[in-house]
């Protein structure tokens, strides 16, 4: 494994290669940039299991659960502090935004994919003026990510009034297991359905009932790990209609079946209990 990282007051950058995973859960205080210059990127959240594949890039709030639990190529992070992101997004998005949150999906953009990689060659070549220019060239790249989040609803201030989402969040949370329509949610939350979809777009980044199946599926994921029923039983339990439909969720997410998820996680709970008994 190979790495570089560089310190610029607000801004740090890092580049690593041929990393697998972090096991740790972190709950960072700085705004990460991930962008995955070759290969792919995994990573957990408290949510879902998110997959970074070449030219896409994720981004993760201060404080937000996550773990890196795969890499099969290189990885190049930026860190912002609060205080650098706040004086971008003030200046973006208007007088008064602070605290924005980031809706963490995977993206494409080229124009920022581009820059990132373009930063690559600086940081490996100590010049005179690296500093400048990396420090510079990391601006410009959070300025184009707020300007491209914000005009898709993915970037939102802390100040916005987020009671409504955080009814229906509540609703679903409770009720998650029973068949849920889209007016019953917004009718918990007192919107209508069309004003419950684009201020949850706005706040969380994506429909409440994309929200409410990857709820589902992390309740699927705790009896996986806690109980030896099957996936038939546990999805069907959970709210799912069917197990081809959970199925295909946990692909889309995880990129393996419940079943080969829950086979590696026992290997890896076995291989931690093996370390631990020899050490």
């Amino acid at each position: 494994m190979s790495q570089i990282y560089v310190q610029l007051g607000g801004v740090a950058i890092l580049h690593r290669a041929n990393e697998l995973t972090q096991p740790r859960w972190r709950r960072d205080a700085v705004y990460k940039f991930i962008l995955g210059s070759r290969g792919s990127i995994s990573f957990e959240t408290a949510q879902s299991r998110l997959r970074v594949r070449s030219g896409q890039f994720v981004l993760f709030n201060p404080g937000e659960k996550h773990r890196q639990v795969g890499c099969d190529g290189d990885k190049f992070l930026l860190e912002f502090s609060p205080g650098v992101v706040n004086a971008v997004t003030d200046e973006v998005i208007g007088s008064g935004a602070a605290d924005v949150r980031f809706a963490n999906m995977p993206r494409y953009n080229r124009e920022l994919v581009a820059l990132a990689n373009g930063l690559l060659p600086e940081l490996y070549d100590s010049r005179p003026g690296q500093r400048l220019v990396l420090e510079h060239a990391a601006l410009q790249l959070l300025v184009l990510t707020v300007r491209s989040l914000q005009s898709h609803g993915s970037a939102r201030s802390g100040n916005l009034d987020t009671t409504g989402v955080q009814k229906a969040m509540g609703m679903m949370t409770e009720c998650y297991a029973e068949p849920l329509s889209l007016e019953g949610i917004a009718t918990s939350a007192d919107m209508s359905k069309f004003a419950l979809i684009r201020q949850f777009r706005e706040v969380v980044g994506t429909t409440p009932y994309e929200w409410l199946q990857q709820y589902r599926i992390s309740r699927v994921k705790e009896d996986l790990l806690k109980t030896r029923r099957t996936v038939t039983d546990v999805a069907l339990e959970h709210g799912f209609s069917s197990v081809s439909a959970a199925n295909r969720l946990f692909r889309r997410l995880y990129g393996m079946s419940p079943s080969q998820w829950r086979q590696l996680c026992q290997q890896e709970i076995d291989a931690c209990s093996e370390d631990d008994a020899d050490s």
